[in-house]
């Protein structure tokens, strides 16, 4: 389940959601994390502004892997 939360990064009731999917990747820190999407084989660009190696994706955030978002 996945939640909004307010700045004391309590749930905010009625904003829960359930995913039905097999894994989720957060994006949080100051640079990405993409070891899952490397074990896959996902292509990568390096974008110093963003923090270093990001996957490559198109308008949906969809990467070259067919369902890895």
């Amino acid at each position: 389940m996945i939640a909004k939360v307010n700045k004391n990064f309590k749930v905010i009731p009625g904003s829960e959601k359930e995913l039905k999917v097999d894994l989720i990747c957060l994006a949080i820190g100051l640079s990405p994390l993409i070891e899952v999407l490397r074990l896959i084989d996902c292509a990568q660009t390096y974008v110093p502004e963003l923090g270093g190696w990001i996957p490559l994706h198109n308008e949906n955030m969809e990467t070259a892997v067919f369902g890895y978002f």
